[in-house]
């Protein structure tokens, strides 16, 4: 799970942590704007939790160092869920992710609905079915959200596939 966060936000991560599962690993990505942030590495002292603090500004920028710190200490690692300070799985999404992609063996990527906290109107509309897209959608067709997706590292490693850091949340 590949988790963004921005300056002081970074103190929120361990509370959205599961409990460790040897099929889960972290990686907390660290986005520090200002001379004043600081890195905060004595939070995260679990075996499962890969901690990466860098000087920078944008979403794009801070998915793309997430990427870079686990392909450079795990190269080999399956699957790769892009996350939020804000983002919380459970147990039962982190199945349902693993059997998406085991009922699917030829997706590189999949998008999913993220869930919204009950009372609450959900993130976006969301097509009725399950739908294969072959192509990058229009933006405001069906578009997704960096939080819906997951991927296959390998694949995108290989094609050299980044986030664009001049988009996004952030940048420029």
């Amino acid at each position: 799970i590949l988790i963004s966060c921005y300056n002081d936000s970074v103190k929120d991560v361990p509370s959205i942590l599961l409990a460790p599962r040897p099929d889960v690993r972290y990686v907390v990505s660290h986005q520090m704007s200002s001379e004043e942030a600081r890195p905060f590495p004595e939070l995260f002292t679990r075996d499962d939790v890969i901690y990466s603090a860098f000087k920078g500004k944008g979403i794009s920028a801070n998915r793309n160092n997430s990427i870079r710190a686990l392909q450079d200490l795990f190269p080999d690692e399956q699957l790769c869920i892009l996350a939020d300070d804000d983002v919380r799985y459970t147990d039962k999404m982190i199945d349902a992710i693993l059997k998406s992609f085991n009922d699917n063996p030829e997706a590189d990527i999949i998008c999913g609905k993220i869930a919204t906290p009950e009372g609450q109107p959900e993130f976006k509309s969301y097509p009725d079915a399950k739908s294969w897209i072959t192509a990058v959608p229009v933006y405001g067709s069906r578009y997704f959200s960096s939080i819906e997706v997951v991927f296959r590292l390998a694949p995108i490693v290989k094609s050299s596939i980044s986030f664009d850091e001049d988009f996004g949340l952030g940048s420029k």
